[in-house]
């Protein structure tokens, strides 16, 4: 270090070590005083002359005054000049710039209440300190002192849920989704009430949410069966790039309508590839009087989701079933004449 300048101090030579064992260091201030400095001292810049600077202000009152109010912050403010924080407390006082003492309010102990779980189980909570105008340390000690960190706190009840956005929705609901546990199970584990946690989902995600809940029941009935094979097949138009959505409950003959650019798909999804005269009819004169291309999708044993388009209507039971494969990937936009009117639709 012999040679070496550190604010105002050259360091001229070794010295003894103190009674700690600290190595110590011979140096010469600017104004001409030599003293000896621990070289830790040196090195972290707490020592910076030999005294004859330590009066003089890096900043004015009203610089000092002006950034404090600006940043809110005395070690803010004190970093903007190169001075210690509690040198600028020790100022501020002085001036009579005291800090109003950190109150929190029984409108923040109520936000708190409703959204620090909320904020908590999908890492938010940087996010909602922000919003209040805290800091997050001292958002969790507010917490821990109202009982909202405890494992063994009470359920939050339908009342709170209101306040999920669809963002923090969806962090819980891929949770869920990605786990094995049942909807009960899952929101005792998480100390939710299952009614208000499920009526959230289904309020920002109602398609999604019936498909999540069915597979994670056992699969008992061929109408269930149906259901599953409608979601594959809307979930595997969505990864090629249509929108697709499902028809509930649907009273028409389309399970699945899906649309891209120049491409509207009206699809009626039978796993065994069979389709009855009637629902035959009622889908493809239903697809040709508005342009859109009738689909027949089936699940072969095996070979994945197959997708026939329909080229005709069907007589009788029994006979051949017009239609042609169709690869819904590679399909391209078509102009479809309406028989009807005879216009380019």
């Amino acid at each position: 270090m012999i040679g070496q300048t550190f604010g105002e101090m050259i360091v001229l030579s070794r010295v003894a070590n103190n009674a700690n064992g600290s190595a110590r260091w011979l140096c010469q201030c600017s104004c001409g005083n030599q003293t000896e400095v621990l070289g830790a001292a040196l090195r972290q810049g707490m020592t910076k002359s030999c005294g004859c600077k330590k009066y003089t202000r890096k900043a004015s009152d009203e610089e000092l005054i002006a950034a404090y109010q600006e940043t809110g912050s005395v070690f803010k403010t004190g970093k903007r000049f190169g001075i210690h924080g509690s040198s600028v407390h020790e100022r501020l006082q002085k001036l009579g710039i005291t800090k109003p003492p950190n109150f929190f309010s029984s409108e923040e102990i109520d936000r708190l209440r409703a959204e620090y779980w909320i904020a908590a189980e999908t890492g938010k909570l940087a996010d909602l300190a922000a919003d209040m105008g805290r800091t997050k340390t001292f958002l969790c000690k507010q917490a821990r002192s109202l009982g909202l960190t405890d494992i063994k706190r009470k359920k939050v009840y339908n009342s709170t849920w209101k306040y999920v956005g669809e963002e923090s929705a969806r962090i819980l609901f891929e949770q869920f989704k990605h786990q094995s546990l049942g909807l009960i199970k899952f929101c005792t584990k998480r100390g939710f009430d299952d009614l208000g946690f499920s009526t959230c989902m289904k309020r920002h995600f109602p398609d999604e949410w019936e498909h999540v809940i069915e597979s994670k029941q056992i699969k008992q009935t061929w109408y269930r069966y149906g259901r599953q094979f409608e979601y594959r097949v809307r979930d595997q138009l969505k990864a090629l790039g249509y929108f697709a959505m499902r028809s509930p409950a649907s009273k028409t003959p389309i399970d699945v309508l899906a649309v891209r650019p120049g491409i509207v798909l009206m699809i009626q999804c039978k796993a065994s590839g069979a389709l009855h005269p009637k629902p035959w009819n009622e889908l493809y004169d239903l697809a040709t009087s508005c342009g859109a291309i009738a689909i027949l999708a089936s699940f072969p044993t095996g070979r994945g989701n197959k997708y026939q388009k329909l080229t005709g209507r069907k007589e009788r039971r029994g006979q051949r079933q017009p239609l042609v494969d169709f690869d819904p990937e590679s399909a391209v936009a078509i102009i479809a004449v309406s028989p009807q009117q005879g216009t380019l639709l």
